[in-house]
């Protein structure tokens, strides 16, 4: 875990959703934009991983 002055949330590399329908939204259109749900454990936190998008579909979450 990054100190807050590190985050990704900081630099603006990541957001979070909500709500719900909107999270799901994401989760399904998000790698059109690159960004990504990068842990399960968060679902609402999506952060900017053109490395992670395949076409347009993101990797898997981290698993919690």
């Amino acid at each position: 875990m990054l100190p807050p002055d590190e985050s990704s949330h900081v630099t603006g590399l990541a957001i979070d959703v909500g709500p719900a329908e909107h999270v799901h939204w994401l989760s399904e259109h998000g790698g059109r934009h690159d960004l990504c749900q990068v842990y399960a454990w968060e679902p609402w936190h999506f952060e900017y991983r053109p490395e992670w998008v395949n076409g347009d579909v993101c990797r898997p979450p981290v698993p919690g």
